[in-house]
């Protein structure tokens, strides 16, 4: 039945073509499970649907046309209206009341070509938009009578500008078609609520879970925000293999030659201000075609300052198919023409997960990046993977239980998410939230400095203020002053320079835009930390001498290390006992004398082990079974309390069905062999 909802429309319709009605009308329609493209089977619930008397359009959605002076409209049709479609567009500033504007609209045609039974597909391209204009637009055949509502979008400015990104919407994937409409509608609402100046929506395929459902694709379209917002959308594995997704959406600069599956599409591209937007079916895994597309949208758009790649298939995922030998060969076949076109950012989706990569260059995480006070990466080396998770919630991925060395961030909140990416000519930053509470869940940003002009610098000499900065002193801090000389020893002007600073002790120190050092994180132990500084000199950075300043703390006590004679405390032996030793670092990390401390012992199980205050360990109470435990103390000298290391104590008999203890620990177990019904068993807690 997953036709159901529009060829019943499409009967009724018939039926009443004399009527001047509008009707809503229930049905059954089929709800599927995931079963890969194209899955199938599942629920039945009923959907509301509305059956207009004559023109009936529905779906209707618009995507980023080739620049952001146009946009491609898409929609379905009954197969009773006739062969034209329209859209007529015209500012909102010229409407009055709820009226149309149409002798002051402009009128834009298109195609009109067969769909699902019952149903034409709907294809029009307006153009000549202004940026930072609202507007008004209405769709329909052509006749005066036969209009849609009237809808509205506004442009926004391209220089810089932001837009919303989703993974995996895939209405229909819970087995409940209108739960996972639900989750999406929620998420779109609230995602748009919070930022209504965004200028476009990048859904990363998987919009729908069964390739020809088209009551997934109702669910998809079903948020009153996408009437008003373009959406790039893109093939995922389950749009794969079936035309239902061409029928529905109007993608610009669509590749005739590459990244093409049968009845599905292919690549395509478009521009929004000076990023180039590069979207590929990779479904069709040939590097080799998606990167000859490559090449000649990058030929079509030579200024670009930023350019993002978007497709399906996660190929630096930290979930189900992050280990896929179809993603593993993916992986190989694009990083290389990713490195070679020196693409700045990739979204994809397919995981239902959130994975955020290192700076990628062949194949290898860049850890060393040049990073300013606020956390920005400065003129990256490589390129950015995302992994988008769910925009719905209708289905997650739990995380391998080993993080990849590619991953900077990985996470599974199971909770829907939406990331915002904001652009301007020299920044890219990508903040992603969780839809319950709206919290930021990770934010990133990229900064190019190409746009400075070229300094020459020969010397660059740092100087601070002071040497010291004391922990307890929250007003404590050290101004650092620096000074550049050019290759003829002359004065630079740093006016406007980039510069950042730096040190070896980035968990200690907090060095802000204007030089000013503070303590960022007590050190335990009294350091000295080196700070220096770079400069942009519009082609690299150049470094300055180091300046040492010394991090101190009230002096006492800093650091205690417990230490044990033995490992094991057999219940076989009456009387075993290992003996505890404390040793104490004060914080010039000299020696203490612990012998008139307040030492209090701790477990992290009760009731097994005595410890007494000379630091001797017996056994309490025998336990069931072997056990480790866990001890640590607490030591305080002159007012100041240090907690110790922890150091692990087993607990139990001195063998067991052949097997020793410090065997059994040397094995990995934490839970020591025992033999229970004759059955011996090891395992890990």
């Amino acid at each position: 039945m997953k036709l159901a909802r529009k060829v019943l429309s499409t009967v009724l319709m018939i039926g009443m073509l004399l009527s001047n009605m509008v009707v809503p009308v229930s049905f059954a329609v089929a709800a599927t499970n995931d079963s890969g493209a194209g899955g199938g089977g599942g629920n039945s619930e009923t959907v509301t649907s509305v059956v207009y008397a004559v023109y009936a359009p529905s779906d209707i959605t618009f995507a980023p046309g080739r620049n952001a002076t146009e946009l491609n409209f898409n929609w379905y049709s009954n197969s009773n209206s006739p062969n034209n479609a329209t859209v007529q567009v015209a500012k909102k500033a010229d409407m009055t009341g709820t009226d149309f504007p149409a002798n002051k609209a402009t009128v834009y045609t298109g195609s009109v070509s067969p769909a699902v039974t019952g149903f034409l597909s709907n294809k029009v391209t307006v153009t000549n938009l202004l940026e930072s204009t609202q507007y008004v637009y209405r769709v329909g055949d052509g006749s005066d009578a036969d209009w849609s509502p009237v809808y509205n979008f506004t442009t926004h400015q391209t220089d810089s500008f932001s837009f919303l990104s989703v993974g995996d919407p895939q209405i229909g994937a819970s087995g409940s078609v209108t739960s996972d409409t639900n989750g999406w509608k929620d998420t779109m609402s609230k995602a748009f609520a919070q930022n209504p100046d965004v200028s476009f929506l990048a859904a990363l395929g998987d919009q729908i879970n069964d390739n020809t459902d088209e009551s997934e694709y109702t669910g998809f379209f079903a948020p009153p925000e996408l009437q008003s917002l373009p959406v790039s959308t893109l093939i995922g594995n389950h749009e794969n293999g079936a035309p239902n997704y061409t029928y529905h959406f109007n993608p610009p600069n669509l590749s005739s030659q590459y990244g093409i599956t049968a009845n599905t599409s292919s690549d395509y591209y478009y521009t929004y201000g000076k990023t180039l937007f590069m979207v590929l079916n990779t479904n069709n895994p040939s590097g080799a075609e998606h990167s000859a597309f490559m090449d000649q949208a990058i030929a079509a758009t030579p200024n670009a300052t930023w350019k993002v790649v978007m497709f399906h298939q996660d190929i630096y995922g930290s979930a189900d198919h992050a280990l896929d030998t179809a993603i593993v060969n993916l992986r190989q076949a694009l990083f290389p023409v990713f490195d070679k076109d020196k693409i700045d950012l990739v979204l994809d989706g397919h995981d239902h997960c959130f994975t955020r990569s290192y700076q990628m260059l062949g194949d290898q995480a860049q850890k060393d990046q040049n990073v300013d006070a606020d956390g920005a990466v400065l003129n990256p080396t490589g390129t950015l993977y995302m992994t988008l998770n769910s925009g719905s919630g209708s289905k997650y991925y739990d995380l391998q239980p080993t993080p990849e060395t590619y991953s900077a961030v990985r996470k599974q909140i199971y909770v829907p998410t939406f990331s915002k990416i904001t652009e301007t000519p020299n920044s890219l930053n990508i903040s992603t939230y969780r839809t319950d509470t709206m919290a930021m869940t990770d934010t990133y940003t990229l900064k190019k400095l190409g746009s400075q002009p070229t300094l020459d610098l020969s010397q660059l000499t740092l100087t601070a203020n002071g040497a010291n900065l004391a922990t307890d002193n929250p007003s404590s801090n050290v101004k650092l002053s620096l000074a550049a000389q050019n290759s003829q020893s002359a004065t630079v002007d740093l006016t406007g320079a980039y510069v950042i600073y730096k040190t070896d002790k980035p968990d200690n120190l907090s060095i802000a835009a204007d030089g000013t050092v503070t303590v960022k994180q007590k050190p335990a132990l009294d350091t000295t930390a080196k700070v220096w500084a770079e400069v942009y000199n519009g082609s690299t950075f150049v470094s300055s001498n180091q300046v040492d300043i010394n991090v101190t703390n009230p002096y006492g006590l800093a650091v205690v290390t417990l230490a044990a004679d033995g490992s094991t405390l057999s219940t076989d032996t009456t009387g075993a006992s290992i003996k505890l030793n404390l040793t104490g670092k004060d914080t010039l990390n000299a020696n203490m004398d612990l012998s008139s401390a307040t030492v209090n012992y701790k477990t992290d199980n009760d009731g097994v082990l005595t410890i007494s205050s000379d630091g001797t360990v017996t056994v309490q109470t025998k336990p069931a079974h072997s056990v480790i435990v866990n001890i640590s103390a607490d030591v305080s000298v002159n007012g100041k309390t240090v907690t110790s290391n922890t150091v692990p104590v087993t607990v139990g008999p001195t063998t067991v069905t052949g097997i020793s203890i410090s065997d059994a620990r040397s094995q990995g177990a934490t839970t020591v062999p025992v033999t229970v019904s004759g059955v011996v068993s090891a395992s890990k807690n």
